[in-house]
């Protein structure tokens, strides 16, 4: 018991770092339902089409796999991002 509260101070790093990903992957979510809600609703089959594929691979994966995705497989093809981006990316 000793040892994890002498290392509270990482564990408030982890609680801030999970703070900030709840809120700005909530927020990123946010946006993309609002835009994607409405492209659902478009009446240009084109867009609808576009939307479902969005729906049916994205949200489809578990988040986990996307982080995996953002944070290790993108750098092979020339895409990188930082820690913090890549999980709010596949938590959004």
């Amino acid at each position: 018991m000793g040892d994890v509260l002498d290392s509270y101070r990482l564990l408030l790093q982890g609680v801030w770092l999970t703070v900030q990903l709840t809120v700005y992957g909530g927020a990123l979510a946010l946006v993309f339902a609002l835009v994607f809600g409405i492209a659902g609703t478009s009446r240009h089959r084109a867009v609808r089409v576009l939307n479902r594929v969005y729906v049916e691979l994205f949200r489809g994966a578990p988040a986990l796999v996307l982080m995996f995705w953002f944070y290790y497989s993108l750098p092979q093809l020339g895409i990188r991002f930082e820690a913090l981006f890549a999980g709010v990316l596949a938590l959004g």
